[in-house]
């Protein structure tokens, strides 16, 4: 692995060297983008009759701009928390597949 994402806490869990994330970073990706629709739509909603009366539609727009800065900024959490845990294989304690055949879609 090329760096340690900030966030991250390393363990010796499961598998030996695997990484074990905490799960903020993994919170952050799932949440941020209905945070960032929910946000964008209240505010925007609220603002609608001001903007129309004083005709400065790019505050709207700038609105919306930080709503996808923020989806960009899940995404980014949601891209490390997988590349610390590319190598990470589900753990039964037995030796075998933690899902069984009817669930995987591969091998």
């Amino acid at each position: 692995m090329r760096g340690r994402p900030e966030g991250l806490r390393y363990a010796g869990g499961g598998s030996e060297g695997v990484p074990s994330p905490t799960p903020l970073p993994l919170w952050i990706g799932i949440l941020a983008g209905p945070f960032a629709w929910a946000m964008d739509l209240t505010v925007s909603y609220a603002l609608v009759k001001w903007t129309c009366l004083s005709q400065r539609e790019v505050l709207l727009h700038a609105i919306t701009g930080v709503s996808l800065v923020i989806v960009g900024i899940g995404a980014a959490f949601s891209y490390f928390a997988l590349l610390a845990t590319a190598g990470a294989e589900p753990e039964t304690g037995d030796g075998r597949d933690s899902a069984p055949a009817s669930w995987r879609f591969w091998g």
